[in-house]
């Protein structure tokens, strides 16, 4: 299905890779890779694993990162997202070693527009960092990553936390 190249992360949940779908090489994803028997191996991470990806599949923002599938094979779980090749938010990546108030500006503004979608949803992403945000390829749009500790919320708890 995919040929992988160089690894982008890797952590204690699994390895994120660059890849390639046989069928379009022209196109990268990021796809990480979780060994199955971790994830069979506790019910936790399992439920935790499946709530993930109920978010990423319930979701369409354009500041948050899009799933494209998810596949298992004999030993991995794959889930397959859009590369978001701009990089972290480091100011040493911008022009002059600083991020403009206008460009501070503008990051916040969509990572607060997509916090508000997940809102309107009952979700919430629970690990919000700088480290979760990242660029696509032209440097102009922050994405949020990283729904692991992401919830559903009921609309009543939402509620309660209003007022």
């Amino acid at each position: 299905m995919y040929t992988f190249m160089r690894s982008l992360s890797s952590g204690s949940f699994g390895t994120v890779r660059i890849a390639y779908k046989i069928s379009n090489p022209e196109r990268a994803f990021a796809v990480k890779s979780i060994r199955r028997d971790q994830i069979e191996g506790s019910r936790d991470d399992t439920s935790e694993l499946i709530q993930e990806l109920l978010i990423l599949r319930s979701v369409d923002h354009p500041n948050i990162v899009k799933l494209h599938e998810i596949y298992l094979d004999h030993d991995y779980l794959h889930i397959v997202t859009e590369l978001l090749e701009g990089g972290e938010i480091d100011p040493k990546q911008s022009e002059n070693g600083r991020f403009s108030e206008a460009e501070v500006a503008r990051m916040v503004r969509q990572a607060l527009q997509a916090l508000k979608y997940l809102h309107d949803l009952n979700i919430v992403h629970r690990d919000l960092k700088i480290e979760n945000m990242l660029f696509c390829k032209n440097r102009r749009f922050v994405k949020l990553i990283d729904f692991g500790f992401a919830k559903f919320c009921s609309s009543q708890s939402h509620k309660l936390t209003q007022t």
